[in-house]
């Protein structure tokens, strides 16, 4: 899989593993894009129910994330 631009990235909710460049250390995150009403969408980390994005860089690059192993 490769990294690709975030503008191609689905905003539908989906999960994917999402890259943003920081000025101190890049970091890697899980993450989707959601929309609240009257105010335009952002991405989130996937795990946090509070809606902050815990980074200060929006990210840049995307790739969907691996299937589950199989049993």
């Amino acid at each position: 899989m490769k990294w690709r631009a975030i503008e191609t990235a689905p905003k539908d909710g989906t999960a994917v593993l999402l890259y943003s460049p920081d000025s101190t250390e890049p970091q890697i995150f899980i993450g989707h894009f959601i929309e609240f009403e009257g105010e335009a969408g952002r991405w989130q980390d996937y795990w946090r129910e509070d809606g902050c994005w815990p980074i200060h860089a929006e990210p840049t690059h995307w790739m969907p994330l691996p299937k589950p192993p199989t049993a």
